[in-house]
């Protein structure tokens, strides 16, 4: 039996990894944020110190869309840095062998090719996601190093932008899928004719079901002694923002006229993952982009429409 602890449980991510590892052969240990901190090394310290866990899956994080990470660069790379460091280095002192630390497609260089892991100590970040680039950076150098001890296996995925059920549907910190649910649906209920799109429209973006990686996360536990360091996560979906907006408004059922706000950055033009490691260990995603946004767009309408 092993006893697997989750942070960040409570978001999107974490949810799905609830539902993915439950059975009767693990003991999910999944703390709030107030009775984990990862902020407080002493707390962070007593907690894992007591709790014992066998592996440890890191997904937490302090996170936001393009407008919210370009505008609180000190934040997301502070107290981000602050949550990897703690929560790593307190796994590594207290002899916690196996760890999954996630990481974000944002550590790539800013360039247009298909990024490979090979490239994530080049640099030369986005600048309007550049502070939660260098965390993350941090976080996977912590791993290497530790690594480098045999005794200790800390794994670090690399998936391309996630959504789903659980998403983030708050207009100040929303990523893109979320944030065009709220203005279609938000566009349909009030009959507007126009719906204003951030930037050119014309940026490419690669996005995968939260309950996907969940499914990976349970495939790399199972094959722990086959994966690299370093591993990217990703699919086949490679649409421009403008294309993503239009599959939206076929899962709403309206069709309003575009307007483009090129005021807003774009941010990167495209970041797209190569995913030769993840081919050659055969797995790949099963959730398609419209069921998946039917399913993003079904929870939103529970939780969120009627506020």
């Amino acid at each position: 039996m092993k006893r697997i602890l989750i942070t960040g449980a409570s978001g999107m991510v974490g949810k799905h990894l609830l539902k993915s590892l439950k059975s009767k052969k693990n003991i999910l240990i999944s703390p709030t944020k107030k009775e984990l901190n990862l902020l407080d090394k002493k707390l962070t310290i007593k907690y894992i110190s007591r709790t014992k866990p066998d592996i440890i899956i890191h997904c937490a994080a302090i996170v936001g869309g393009i407008l919210f990470n370009k505008n609180n660069q000190t934040r997301m790379l502070s107290e981000n840095l602050e949550i990897n460091n703690n929560l790593i280095n307190t796994a590594y002192n207290l002899g916690i062998k196996r760890l999954i630390n996630f990481s974000s497609s944002c550590v790539y260089p800013n360039t247009n090719n298909k990024h490979k892991e090979k490239e994530i100590f080049d640099g030369n970040y986005e600048k309007t996601n550049e502070g939660y680039a260098l965390s993350k950076f941090f976080s996977m150098k912590l791993c290497k190093f530790i690594n480098e001890d045999k005794k200790f296996k800390y794994k670090t995925l690399i998936p391309c932008n996630l959504y789903g059920p659980g998403d983030t549907f708050d207009p100040k910190r929303s990523h893109l899928i979320s944030s065009a649910i709220i203005k279609v649906s938000s566009a349909k209920k009030n009959r507007d004719s126009t719906v204003v799109i951030w930037g050119s429209g014309k940026v490419k973006r690669e996005f995968l079901f939260c309950s996907d990686l969940a499914n990976f996360v349970k495939f790399s536990m199972h094959n722990f002694n086959k994966m690299p360091d370093f591993i990217n996560v990703g699919t086949k979906t490679n649409l421009s923002v403008l294309d993503y907006y239009k599959l939206i408004c076929k899962t709403v059922n309206y069709y309003p006229k575009f307007k483009f706000d090129k005021s807003k950055p774009d941010g990167v033009y495209q970041k797209k993952l190569d995913t030769s490691l993840q081919n050659k260990l055969k797995w790949k995603n099963k959730v398609d982009i419209s069921t998946g946004l039917k399913q993003t767009y079904n929870f939103y309408l529970k939780h969120y429409a009627k506020n």
